[in-house]
């Protein structure tokens, strides 16, 4: 009965950890639904910082709510990539628009990188930006 027990403690744990994982994905297509579409509007030239899970997730469901990114943006020190997702990618020092006239949407899944993140968008001359 013991080893019984054990074995469904272990298989309920997991169940849970599931449902967990999948509340917090439904929370966060809410959240980034109502949130950053209503940040996009009226805006032109919008990138996503993050070219990796996050930031195509972003791009799909910004696309899905029929908002156009112009391409990601990923920091210089990462390696030379032209495309994902069908759009572009530029280093940080490399985007081919006026500072002044882009929105960044902050799409990255490790916390710990969002504060070097913003501390480069902001010494590189970026106002508008919108954390995830």
């Amino acid at each position: 009965a013991s080893l019984q027990n054990t074995n469904l403690y272990y298989f309920l744990s997991g169940a849970l950890t599931k449902i967990r994982k999948q509340q917090m994905l439904t929370d966060y297509d809410s959240m980034f639904q109502t949130g950053v579409t209503e940040y996009c509007k009226g805006k032109e030239n919008i990138f996503i910082y993050g070219a990796g899970t996050n930031g195509i997730k972003a791009s799909n469901i910004l696309k899905q709510n029929g908002i156009c990114i112009k391409g990601f943006i990923v920091s210089d020190n990462q390696p030379k990539q032209s495309e994902k997702n069908g759009y572009p990618i530029y280093r940080l020092s490399e985007v081919p628009y006026d500072k002044s006239e882009v929105s960044v949407i902050v799409s990255v899944a490790y916390t710990r990188d969002r504060r070097e993140i913003l501390d480069n968008l902001k010494n590189a001359g970026y106002e508008e930006y919108y954390l995830l």
